[in-house]
């Protein structure tokens, strides 16, 4: 394995011919093939190349423990400068999709596994998803720097691979029963990195036949008759029948500029405008190891932290269940050493992550190791430790099920900072990512950003960039699904069918509303707290009958629901939406009944015989409660009676069980006709500071058909990304 960066690499000129050597891609070295020779000249690598954040911390930490082992190596095929490489199907990006679409072509056995070219830019395989392992004192630690875990019910292709095709055990996520979020395992039952998906996927196409090359990052394409020849930065070129893009949008952009002599002026166009209609998201996830998890002696084995910071403090937003722990008692979770998720922020325009890029190495790699055996790592890892200390000393009482005195004196004992940590910057500079995931910026543009070549060049993109479920490898996965069925006949391997989705839109410094087709909320977008009209999960709905109350994240679209005052009038739930937020935000907190109902502050509720929003209900008096700031995971919310928009039996509402079924919830959902009928929040018009009842408005011009027809689309203004 290269021990730097720079790796030298060494070309023999023949005397009578042009250069003719070979690349050994595994060792990144390079063998001659010239039978006579005279000049000999050094042309170094692109750093693009190489990962190199192994070698990087073992220059500066020799402390067992700190720096990974090296990524899981593949077989690899060597390139030949003597003429283009023929590569009848050719998939550029190494990462989730790209390993799928070769699987699945042999699996199927649609093209056979000799004629599949894998082209990755870096060194290893997995793209966005970036597992360590091999960490912590006694090495059996792991870190996921990318993405990692799966949840079915948002990403079941992505669950249905690593558990039923590639036979991978997991186990859940975080302590919740029934368990929703899995991590991967490996088969002695410990945390096996969220990048064992795409590395088995490579694994064992590689050992079917299929030729893999790392270190090849393409630059442009170019058509020569029938073929697509594909030329990569380090010189080698190959010749592809067809072509599956498995990069995000800076990546694509960098190819599409390189390669306009492909396109007529029209198409070159398009194919910019569909790359154009998404914006890369930063992202910054920091662990910290401690050689004591003292979060586990306090009790606190799950739910998560937030504390703002800035440029000069670092921000808290961290998860007690996600880090890597190990204890030498499982069963009293005593004895244990692990990562502690201080931090999991991110935005378009990168603000809140600006603590963290004066520690970030200057190259292309996401990943930081910060160790306590440099000055500067103390710097980081004393401040870490001093903000988590601060934010866990001031907690309210009660917070923490212990007596006050035993909490300070459990966080006494944790004076020692971390040993070190793990610093991932998901950034523009990112080479390969160019970010953390994407969002939407033109919704007009997403069949184009799905599909920006011509048919006819047999060239595709399968990426989350220009997925329906933008941040996760569910939308690569499904992608891909799609484009083989399009181009090969190869139908879905599930048993199950996948819902398109809805595309919003993501931005940061103008809300925008855009028309989107109606169905669940996919993807890593989503809005700013105000604008959900939502609730905590936990929240109960009151049920028809003698049925107990259900809580409002065991929805599902066509339960019935309670609908009046007679338990036995009932309503249908025609959606369910979620609304992931992720951050500490100002709530409502609606009080006087069997249990606390924390809602958004806009959301409206009906008390009095009025509709309000809830902040405004609390303000004039008219229910017990407070407004206070809360960190929110995820909101939820109920689209009641949607088939039948302005229905005389349906006040399109639900029941909170939670304060003894006296106050009725707005059951609207995003729907934009509905809202336009029954103007119950001020942004559709209703009046804040009055008592207003609800009215259908144009219900008589329009028919029941004519609503429905309406209802098709919906109208949501978003202003930020949340939460992955």
């Amino acid at each position: 394995m290269a021990t730097s960066s720079n790796v030298i690499m060494q070309l023999l000129t023949l005397s009578t011919a042009a250069l003719v050597v070979m690349t050994a891609v595994s060792s990144l070295m390079v063998v001659a093939r010239a039978q006579s020779c005279t000049d000999t000249i050094t042309v170094e690598l692109p750093n693009s190349l190489v990962n190199d954040v192994v070698e990087e911390c073992k220059a500066i930490t020799n402390t067992p423990g700190q720096c990974p082992v090296e990524f899981p190596a593949m077989k690899t095929t060597a390139s030949d400068y003597t003429a283009p490489l023929s590569c009848p199907v050719s998939i550029i990006g190494a990462g989730t999709g790209g390993a799928y679409v070769a699987m699945r072509l042999i699996d199927t056995k649609t093209v056979p596994a000799s004629d599949i070219c894998v082209f990755e830019a870096t060194s290893r395989v997995g793209g966005r998803l970036y597992s360590l392992r091999g960490l912590g004192k006694n090495g059996d630690l792991s870190v996921d720097a990318g993405g990692y875990r799966t949840w079915p019910r948002f990403t079941p292709v992505t669950h249905a691979l690593i558990t039923e095709v590639l036979g991978l055990g997991v186990e859940c996520y975080e302590d919740e029963d029934p368990c929703e979020k899995f991590n991967i395992i490996d088969k002695d039952g410990n945390k096996a990195g969220f990048a064992t998906m795409p590395e088995e996927m490579m694994r064992r196409v590689t050992d079917a036949g299929v030729r893999y090359f790392p270190t090849h990052k393409l630059v442009s394409m170019t058509k020569v008759e029938s073929s697509t020849h594909l030329h990569f930065e380090n010189g080698i070129k190959a010749a592809a029948g067809r072509v599956f893009l498995n990069i995000p949008q800076r990546p694509l952009l960098e190819v599409l500029r390189g390669s306009e002599s492909l396109l007529t002026p029209e198409q070159a166009k398009e194919a910019y405008s569909g790359a154009h209609a998404v914006q890369t998201e930063m992202v910054a996830k920091v662990y910290l190891y401690y050689p004591n998890a003292w979060w586990y002696d306090l009790g606190l084995t799950n739910g998560e932290f937030a504390e703002e910071g800035d440029a000069t403090n670092m921000p808290l937003k961290g998860r007690y269940h996600d880090g890597h722990v190990k204890c030498a008692d499982p069963v009293k979770r005593t004895g244990c050493d692990g990562f502690l998720l201080s931090t999991y922020i991110h935005d378009y325009a990168g603000e809140t992550s600006m603590y963290f890029r004066r520690f970030q190495e200057d190259r292309p790699e996401p990943v930081t190791i910060v160790s306590n055996n440099t000055a500067e790592g103390r710097i980081f890892l004393e401040h870490a430790h001093k903000r988590l200390m601060d934010y866990h000393s001031a907690l309210p009482a009660g917070t923490i099920s212990l007596p006050q005195y035993e909490i300070n004196k459990k966080l006494s004992r944790a004076r020692a900072p971390p040993e070190f940590a793990v610093l991932a910057t998901w950034n523009i500079a990112t080479v390969g990512s160019g970010g953390g995931w994407h969002g939407w910026t033109d919704l007009d543009r997403v069949s184009t950003a799905k599909f920006p070549f011509p048919e006819s060049l047999n060239i595709d993109v399968i990426n989350e960039a220009f997925s329906n479920v933008q941040g996760w490898a569910e939308g690569s996965l499904q992608h891909a699904d799609a484009v083989l069925k399009l181009r090969y006949g190869i139908e879905s391997p599930w048993n199950f069918t996948v819902s398109e989705g809805r595309q919003i839109v993501a931005q940061t410094q103008s809300k925008k509303c855009e028309e989107e087709s109606v169905g669940p909320v996919l993807g890593g977008g989503g809005g700013s707290d105000d604008e959900h009209l939502c609730f905590l999960g936990e929240t109960r709905i009151a049920m028809p009958g003698d049925e107990a109350p259900r809580r409002l994240d065991e929805m599902k679209v066509g339960d019935v629901i309670r609908a009046g005052d007679d338990t036995d009038a009932t309503s249908v739930v025609t959606e369910v939406l979620v609304h992931p937020v992720g951050r500490t935000v100002d709530v409502a907190v609606l009080t006087g009944g069997a249990k606390d109902v924390v809602a958004s502050l806009t959301h409206p509720i009906k008390v009095g015989g009025a509709w309000l929003e809830s902040r405004t209900a609390i303000e004039q008096g008219l229910i017990a409660g407070r407004i206070e700031k809360r960190f929110v995971a995820q909101y939820y919310n109920l689209e009641v009676d949607g088939h039948a928009p302005g229905a005389s039996a349906s006040e399109h509402s639900y029941i909170l069980a939670d304060l003894n079924d006296s106050v009725r919830a707005s059951g609207l959902g995003d729907d934009v006709t509905l809202n336009r009928m029954y103007r119950r929040q001020v942004a559709w018009g209703a009046d804040s500071g009055k008592m207003k009842t609800t009215t259908a408005i144009g219900v008589a011009a329009r028919g029941v058909a004519a609503a429905a027809t309406l209802a098709t689309s919906t109208q949501v203004c978003h202003a930020t990304a949340t939460a992955k």
